[in-house]
């Protein structure tokens, strides 16, 4: 019995090595997809809904997990199995659903936030153009420069370039400033940001 489970570990494990170089293409893939649609595809939305946080994100990602983890049951089975103590029989499990969150993360909610962005984008293009005008909060530098302010009392964050955000942020003590937004409702409490300017407070 333990040389037939002997045999049939080792098998498998050969087995995952010709599989490895298959789930190192798809995972370039994936990263490859990810890029594109977030870099050039991905609408620029302000809003928030429950709903969103709940469909879009939390549910792929369970089901993503629950996915990868019958698709690498047997494989997850063996190494669990193959763990000399409970604590590294925990660790190989938090480290497989860490795999999963990642793959999931990747895929399914890949999936549900483009078809959600195209379902926004086109219900949005039906509605009508609306101006707002919002008081920005700060301006921050560092890595990532963006413009920060309260959007139906909710912060929002508006990405930018160095350039702009060191411009306002020397100013900021002396003038306050709102940004205008150009904007077309779509679904859930988003809206689709078609433009946006800084200017004075009146």
């Amino acid at each position: 019995m333990q040389e037939t489970s002997f045999h049939q570990k080792r098998d498998h494990l050969r087995s995952e090595k010709k599989l490895d170089k298959k789930h190192y293409v798809f995972l370039l893939v994936l990263l490859g997809l990810n890029f594109l649609f977030y870099t050039f595809m991905n609408p620029l939305t302000i809003g928030h809904d429950e709903r969103y946080t709940l469909y879009i994100i939390a549910l792929p990602l369970v089901l993503g997990i629950v996915s990868l983890a019958w698709y690498r049951r047997e494989f997850i089975r063996i190494r669990i199995g193959t763990a000399q103590t409970a604590m590294l029989k925990i660790l190989t499990l938090g480290f497989y659903l860490l795999e999963g969150i990642f793959f999931s993360a990747l895929t399914f909610v890949l999936i549900a936030h483009a078809s959600w962005s195209y379902i926004n984008k086109t219900a949005a293009s039906g509605n009508p153009t609306e101006v707002i005008r919002c008081k920005i909060d700060k301006f921050t530098t560092g890595r990532y420069p963006s413009i920060d302010f309260k959007f139906h009392d909710r912060y929002e964050r508006i990405r930018t370039n160095y350039a702009t955000v060191k411009e306002y942020k020397s100013e900021t003590e002396k003038v306050d400033y709102d940004i205008v937004l150009t904007v077309q409702k779509g679904i859930w409490n988003y809206y689709l940001l078609k433009d946006w300017e800084i200017e004075e407070e009146p």
